[in-house]
């Protein structure tokens, strides 16, 4: 269990995300998904997300190796709130590039809970 403070703890890293709907990127702030997850010990092959509306996203180790993941604290400086993306979203860093539709998807926001198999 990782409460805000527990997660403050952990290495923070600023990461740019832009989605193809968006009209411009956003600077992500928070610890990287893997972290939290090794500081867990809960390591697996697969994956679910879920937000505290119970939307949730399914994902494999392969998926998640393949982008630079962050738990969300911030956006653009300022702390996410519920109803704001928050208090916690999980968003993969674009660089350059943006996400499709399909992987923005993905980007759980009011993230709450994380399922390891």
């Amino acid at each position: 269990v990782f409460d805000r403070a527990a997660l403050l703890k952990l290495a923070q890293y600023k990461i740019k995300a832009h989605a193809e709907t968006w009209q411009k990127p956003v600077l992500i702030e928070g610890p990287k998904l893997m972290d939290v997850l090794s500081k867990t010990g809960a390591l697996g092959q697969n994956y679910r997300f879920t937000a505290l509306d119970g939307y949730a996203a399914e994902l494999s180790l392969k998926e998640l190796d393949a982008h630079n993941w962050i738990v969300a604290l911030r956006a653009d400086g300022k702390p996410l709130g519920l109803g704001g993306r928050g208090p916690l979203w999980l968003v993969f860093e674009t660089k350059d590039g943006k996400a499709s539709r399909e992987e923005e998807a993905k980007w759980v926001w009011s993230l709450f809970l994380i399922e390891v198999e």
